[in-house]
């Protein structure tokens, strides 16, 4: 398990969580977004092309791996959108996380 940041790096506009939730996008609506373009190539490239792409976006790719090494894809998707929804009511509810 790649190791998990709660701040978004400098490098990436995306926190853990929100990067999860772009590999589900991308496995679930494909629609054609740059992240959905990027999980495609990361998806695609060698272990060296990968580790570039991961200099510039840390998260995807750590959620990439992530989702490619959960031993149930559906249970993975579950805790995903758990957590999405987890966010959004302490959002609504004005918690600080």
């Amino acid at each position: 398990m790649r190791p998990r940041r709660k701040e978004k790096s400098v490098n990436d506009d995306l926190t853990d969580h929100e990067a999860r939730m772009e590999v589900y996008y991308w496995q679930r609506s494909n629609t054609s977004s740059l992240y959905n373009v990027l999980l495609y190539a990361i998806s695609k490239a060698d272990k060296s092309n990968r580790a570039r792409i991961g200099q510039g976006f840390p998260a995807l790719v750590a959620a990439w791996w992530d989702w490619t090494e959960a031993p149930d894809e559906e249970k993975f998707f579950q805790e995903v959108l758990a957590e999405e929804k987890r966010l959004k009511n302490s959002k609504r509810e004005g918690k600080e996380l």
